[in-house]
């Protein structure tokens, strides 16, 4: 509600200034001052250690949200500016002035057309607003803004996105000198923005680590990194810069809970705008420094709390590094407390995609067979292959004994049929792409289990 009393106010203070001082276009020009309300709400910042989203106590995901809506808004409201006031220039020449309440020098549709679109164009225009070609190019900067930050473009070209999203740079500069007051209204909320960039860097530059290994298998990059002092609890990310208080991205810790983590990777290649950041960590060397924000999250289920009987954690592509730090605690830091059953449901695509984790999957199942009652029940999933319920088997690497053998299953999880041979006392984690989440989601909620799911948007 305020926002909209904020937006309100400043459409009645731009109208009122049209029509004291005689201009055209009363209304378009209104819409034009909501835009300069939303443009001061739009510097307020979204990042995960923000100084000012901390001081309000806003969660970076409700800013994220909020920063989303308010942008579609800036541009469709800054559209209907440019094209509301070039409709009442029409209007205006093609009446003709006002003189004496009689309209004279009416102007044909072509002139009029042609007056409207030269006097958008316009320079030399000054008070009461400045040049209207200004607020031109501060449009066209924010049409270019918006249409990379579409998610298409953002998730497969990270870069390019962040690179174009410094167009802020040209969009404010230029929406000053169109409206000068315009800087009066941002003087505020810009300063804190300086505060908490400054604030960022500082930040930032405190927060290093050590890249301590790095093994590339398949398209899946293992990153071990050395930071003193860390401490994360089961299914909780990081933020990972390799830049610094820019290009933090969040990555589930995949293992080691403590000081010495690991990160799983999927490089995502190159695109025709260049390589994407996941490229970049494929390339890092043993030694280099990152920059590292976390942990973070607190999932909504206590899995570990003693109060289920079973676990079931389902997981898709590389969707399963989340649960391979659960995993690891369930065998090592849990083994000496009461621990639920664990079913690990994981579904990939081919050889290819489990492969890169076979060393985790048999280091975690030689760790739980050394329990008196193992815990872990694993139900592997190859998707390449449908139509069949028939089995062949992965041997896990350094291991002979037929006992340590995983059997995958051809084809997708029968997730109505794996939560129903769940003791009613079951929680259940999902991670990894939406269908499958949706489907988990709805199996799990017909049993109504306690379910919780982890979603990574950038």
């Amino acid at each position: 509600l305020w926002i909209i009393g904020w937006c309100l106010l400043c459409f009645m203070y731009v109208w009122n200034h049209s029509e004291i001082n005689n201009l055209v276009g009363d209304f378009p020009r209104g819409i034009g001052g909501v835009v300069c309300g939303l443009l001061c709400l739009q510097l307020f910042p979204v990042t995960k250690k923000s100084l000012l989203l901390w001081a309000f106590g806003i969660s970076h995901e409700r800013a994220l949200k909020f920063h989303r809506k308010i942008g579609a808004w800036i541009w469709i409201l800054t559209t209907m500016h440019f094209f509301g006031m070039w409709v009442e220039h029409y209007r205006y020449y093609r009446q003709g002035p006002l003189v004496g309440g009689v309209h004279i020098n009416k102007a044909g549709v072509n002139k009029a057309m042609q007056y409207a679109t030269d006097r958008l164009v316009a320079w030399k225009i000054g008070y009461p607003h400045g040049p209207p070609m200004a607020g031109l190019i501060s449009w066209a900067a924010m049409t270019l803004l918006a249409v990379t930050s579409l998610p298409i473009i953002r998730r497969r070209a990270w870069n390019f996105f962040a690179i174009m999203h410094s167009l802020y740079a040209v969009v404010y500069p230029f929406a000053w000198v169109h409206y000068p007051s315009l800087m009066v209204f941002s003087a505020v909320p810009l300063l804190l923005y300086a505060i908490d960039v400054f604030g960022r860097y500082a930040e930032a530059h405190l927060n290093t680590a050590k890249v301590s290994g790095v093994d590339v298998r398949g398209d899946i990059t293992k990153l071990t990194i050395a930071k003193k002092g860390f401490k994360c609890q089961p299914l909780q990310y990081v933020m990972l810069s390799i830049k610094g208080c820019v290009g933090y991205h969040p990555f589930s810790v995949s293992g080691g809970l403590h000081d010495v983590f690991t990160l799983h990777i999927k490089n995502q290649g190159k695109t025709f705008l260049g390589p994407k950041f996941t490229d970049d960590v494929s390339r890092l060397r043993e030694g280099e420094t990152v920059h590292i924000q976390g942990p973070y999250g607190s999932p909504s289920v206590n899995f570990i709390s003693g109060k289920y009987d079973s676990v079931v954690l389902c997981a898709g592509g590389v969707g399963i590094t989340p649960v391979l730090s659960f995993l690891e605690y369930v065998v090592g830091e849990g083994s000496g407390r009461k621990m639920p059953a664990v079913t690990v449901v994981w579904a990939g695509r081919g050889r290819r995609g489990y492969e890169p984790f076979l060393n985790e999957f048999a280091e975690l199942h030689r760790a739980d067979l050394k329990n008196a009652i193992p815990k872990i029940k694993w139900w592997l999933y190859n998707t390449e292959i449908a139509g069949s319920t028939d089995q062949f088997e992965v041997s896990l690497p350094d291991l002979e004994d037929s006992k340590y053998i995983l059997p995958v299953n051809r084809g997708r999880p029968e997730w109505e049929t794996i939560m129903a041979a769940q003791p009613s006392s079951t929680a259940v984690f999902a991670c990894g792409p939406p269908p499958l989440v949706t489907a988990v989601e709805k199996a799990a909620f017909a049993k109504k289990f306690h379910t919780h799911v982890e979603v990574f948007e950038f």
